[in-house]
């Protein structure tokens, strides 16, 4: 099941999800990032251009079930609709009307910009029409995704990486078990922590 929550309410209840915003009069920027207990950065062992999509939503829907977590919850950092215009009005890639196409499905298009839950059973179609409009929307970067229990948040890049944050010890240990079996490898960027 996916179930549309209001910004508001959203940001409220789940305060461990990343904000930023823009004083348009000032030029001023505020941001707001959780404390976090690690940092890590990871992709997929095989990063064939034609399959990624695919194997990144198998895996990422694999850790998360090894790490017994049954819903998940997306919002941007930034207060914008989902999906943006000129993504509606030029979508000739298939994938991404495709992506559009499920969003639009789901009531998660116009002017919504609240966050998104997502059930376990609907992990796989969900990440693989949103990592399409994390490739293909360049304003698509402040997205995350944060547990209930609010204890750990990810992130895709548009490369097909991703960021994971362990917001505690507990789903760190976790988080380390269980991404040995997967098949996604440590970056190795130079910041991050190692799995």
């Amino acid at each position: 099941m996916i179930k549309k929550i209001a910004r508001d309410i959203s940001i409220i209840k789940y305060r461990n999800f990343p904000l930023w915003e823009v004083d348009d009069e000032t030029q001023t920027e505020f941001s707001h990032f959780p404390k976090i207990h690690s940092y890590f950065w990871v992709k997929l062992k095989d990063q064939d251009e034609e399959r990624i999509s695919e194997n990144l939503t198998s895996e990422l829907s694999k850790l998360y079930e090894l790490l017994g977590i049954d819903q998940l919850i997306f919002l941007s950092a930034y207060n914008m609709r989902w999906i943006a215009k000129y993504i509606l009005e030029e979508n000739d890639y298939e994938p991404l009307s495709n992506a559009i196409s499920y969003f639009d499905k789901n009531k998660l298009t116009g002017k919504f910009n609240g966050a998104i839950k997502v059930d376990k059973s609907d992990f796989q179609e969900f990440f693989k029409h949103f990592i399409v409009l994390t490739e293909c929307d360049g304003g698509f970067f402040h997205n995350h995704f944060l547990n209930e229990k609010q204890d750990i948040l990810g992130y895709i890049h548009y490369s097909g990486e991703v960021q994971f944050y362990t917001l505690n010890r507990e789903i760190n240990e976790r988080f380390l078990e269980k991404i040995k079996k997967t098949d996604f490898v440590d970056v190795m960027k130079e910041d991050s922590n190692r799995i």
